[in-house]
């Protein structure tokens, strides 16, 4: 029997560049169950169905949203608790992942991921948002043009000369939905 691999999955990119649709479309080829945490409104999910916090418990269904407040261990605690066989996204989630993540439900989903089989994730507008524990424990990069100038607030990733090289190159490209996948090992 073939062991099943989850991966943890940083999105960097400007608005527009594609990183929703990118993700979303390598959440349908896994066959697994969508989770989106977000907060506020994404476009992408208007006519998805939403549902609260108390709800996960007993939520059956392939696609849902999530809304964020300031309650993200406790959703996460839930999500480890009652769900399994998920791609959970964290949309947007430098407004509600903090820089430094302590004890609590987020951290655990980052680590126990593996028991639950989910796959994370993590989508942010530039590189240097991303918190050093997400840093530290990601499996791929997709990335798209950012801001970044990939200078020293990228040392936080193990592979920083590589993403710095790619970085630079998807920024010149002509193409605004240009992006390439950067391995941890890479």
């Amino acid at each position: 029997m073939a062991e099943r691999e989850n991966i943890a999955i940083i999105y960097a990119g400007k608005r527009f560049t594609g990183k929703t649709t990118t993700c979303l479309q390598m959440a349908a080829k896994t066959g697994k169950r969508i989770f989106i945490l977000n907060e506020g409104s994404h476009p992408s999910y208007d006519h998805w169905e939403h549902i609260s916090n108390d709800q996960i418990k007993h939520y059956k269904g392939d696609k849902v949203v999530i809304t964020v407040e300031d309650n993200i261990n406790e959703i996460c605690a839930a999500l480890l608790s009652y769900q399994a066989n998920a791609f959970i996204v964290f949309e947007d989630c430098q407004k509600y992942i903090p820089q430094t993540i302590s004890r609590g439900g987020l951290r655990s989903m980052i680590i126990d991921m593996r028991k639950r089989n989910f796959d994370l994730a993590f989508m942010y507008h530039t590189l240097t948002f991303v918190p050093p524990y997400i840093a530290s424990m990601y499996n791929m990069l997709v990335l798209f043009k950012t801001t970044d100038s990939f200078d020293s607030s990228i040392k936080k990733f193990p592979n920083y000369q590589t993403i710095k090289k790619k970085g630079l190159a998807i920024n010149k490209h002509k193409n605004i939905h240009h992006c390439e996948v950067i391995m941890d090992y890479e």
